[in-house]
């Protein structure tokens, strides 16, 4: 019985481990959206600009002059790399997505196996069985 605690402890804290990063990479996912949306309006904003428009660029505490084109292929590489980051994550999440349903699956088994065995002690071969199917 102490193996089968010890299995069950174990993959619980798969589980919960597979959670964490599950629940981590989702978050990242959800600030990289909304960068992605926030830099599709900025993108808008500069198509409707005159080409001699003034653009100034916060950097630091400074704003810097900067030209439209300039403006616009920053934004534009920006949202290249928003883009390739949230496919990369995307594939991160629908991974770990399928690892978390299996060990959910396998945290939902054991603790089966756990409940059958202190129902009926004597049930540790009928528990070994069922461990082996």
């Amino acid at each position: 019985m102490a193996s089968n605690s010890n299995e069950h402890e174990l993959i619980t804290k798969e589980f919960l481990e597979t959670q964490k990063k599950f629940e981590q990479i989702n978050e990242r996912r959800r600030i990289l959206v909304a960068q992605e949306s926030e830099n599709q309006m900025v993108s808008k904003e500069l198509d409707l600009l005159e080409s001699d428009a003034v653009i100034y660029k916060l950097v630091g505490s400074v704003m810097v002059k900067q030209s439209l084109d300039d403006a616009k292929s920053t934004v534009s590489k920006r949202l290249e790399y928003i883009t390739s980051e949230i496919e990369s994550v995307n594939k991160s999440f629908e991974s770990l997505q399928s690892k978390l349903v299996e060990k959910s699956n396998q945290v939902s088994y054991n603790h089966y196996l756990l409940i059958t065995f202190l129902i009926n002690p004597k049930s540790t071969i009928q528990l070994q069985k069922l461990q082996k199917v």
